[in-house]
């Protein structure tokens, strides 16, 4: 992991900087929108990272970069916890 690692304040700090407000005061409707976007956003840098040639695979499979220490515990983890 190079160059800056973002906190676990930083990364709730950018992300009220770009929703505009904390997530807990949007309507459900603002978050689906902010995911479809997040998704979006998402998607754009890694075809990014694959054009440069800097896109990491393990075994077949994107290594999405993540530059912080806090780990977010997120659907696609929540699913697996508990599975041997």
């Amino acid at each position: 992991m190079a160059g800056h690692v973002l906190s676990a304040s930083e990364l709730r700090s950018h992300a009220r900087a770009v929703l505009g407000k904390d997530v807990t005061e949007m309507s459900t409707d603002e978050i689906e929108i902010a995911m479809t976007f997040a998704t979006y956003v998402t998607d754009v840098c890694i075809a990014e990272l694959e054009r440069r040639g800097t896109l990491s695979l393990e075994d077949g499979v994107p290594v999405l970069p993540y530059r912080s220490h806090f780990m977010v515990e997120h659907f696609l983890t929540r699913l697996s916890v508990g599975e041997d």
